[in-house]
């Protein structure tokens, strides 16, 4: 347990991670690789081999992690219930009904909050939220980190933002919380731009999502990549004016321009992206001081080419 959070129940709202000193912007608050590896994700979610898989991973781990896995609360057992018919097909591997009901939450918890790479259980004990105090990030193929994006208090809750849509921060109150009500982290916000009676103005950045997304899914053509690195650009200035949170501008925006800049370059040895991806990637130094110098991501090494 690292020296800086606890994790704590609190009374209606369950597991929350705590800070125990103050933490500054950018500074490491823990890290973690999987203690569960994404093997079972091979197979069909719910069937025989995938169930015995978990189980084996979960008893690999640790009494200590095994304690700490099972803390964490079941927050998806209607829906894979419902979808998967677990219970019956864990009776037909465990008899015992007592063993059978502990594999079961084993299941769930799993499928609530496991990530590309697997199970992380420190992570998971970190709540979601839509103005979020710190933010993932991944040092190696395994090894992740979660530092500070803003100063936190002694005694103040350490949130992530959880969602996979790259476009959350940019979405109404009724588009965040369907979204992670029907998807991993399955959970009905309660932060404060959740809670408040004021929302960001979702409109404005509508018919931008749905450009990029339209561009993203399609042939990635030069002219394409042209025009979603603009509409990126576009939304970043956009977000601006209606005082988006940085992290969503830093982490979602810049980063991925960046990324389409630099893979156009890289395709087709363009100099106008070369010279786009150099600008972005100052614009994101520049702007990765609102979080502090350890929080930045080198971006140098997400490229094979050096900018000079």
């Amino acid at each position: 347990m690292s020296g800086v959070y606890r994790l704590t129940e609190i009374e209606g709202k369950g597991l929350a991670c705590i800070a125990t000193t103050d933490i500054k912007k950018g500074s490491l608050i823990l890290r973690e690789n999987p203690q569960m590896p994404a093997d079972a994700e091979a197979e069909t979610m719910g069937s025989s081999k995938w169930i015995k898989i978990l189980l084996k991973s979960f008893n690999k781990m640790s009494k200590a992690d095994q304690l700490e896995y099972m803390r964490l609360k079941n927050k998806c057992s209607w829906i894979i219930e419902k979808n998967l018919g677990l219970k019956s097909k864990i009776g037909q591997i465990e008899k015992d009904s007592g063993k059978a009901e502990d594999i079961f939450q084993i299941c769930c918890i799993y499928v609530s909050y496991r990530m590309n790479d697997g199970f992380r259980i420190k992570v998971s004990g970190i709540k979601h939220s839509c103005q979020p105090n710190a933010v993932q990030l991944h040092k190696t193929i395994k090894l992740y980190e979660v530092r500070a994006i803003a100063n936190i208090k002694s005694g103040q809750e350490i949130t992530l933002n959880l969602s996979s849509d790259p476009f959350f921060g940019f979405k109404s109150k009724v588009h965040r919380q369907n979204s992670l009500l029907n998807a991993p982290p399955f959970v009905l916000c309660s932060c404060v731009l959740c809670e408040g009676d004021v929302d960001i103005d979702a409109t404005a950045f509508e018919a931008l999502i749905q450009e990029a997304e339209e561009l993203a899914s399609g042939w990635k053509s030069l002219e394409n990549c042209r025009k979603e690195v603009q509409c990126y650009k576009k939304m970043y200035t956009v977000g601006r004016t209606q005082k988006i949170q940085p992290y969503f501008l830093y982490y979602k925006i810049l980063k991925q321009a960046f990324m389409i800049a630099s893979h156009g370059y890289l395709m087709y040895q363009a100099n106008d992206l070369k010279m786009e991806a150099k600008s972005l990637m100052e614009a994101m130094e520049k702007f990765g001081k609102v979080f502090g110098k350890d929080a930045m991501l080198d971006y140098r090494a997400i490229t094979k080419f050096s900018y000079t």
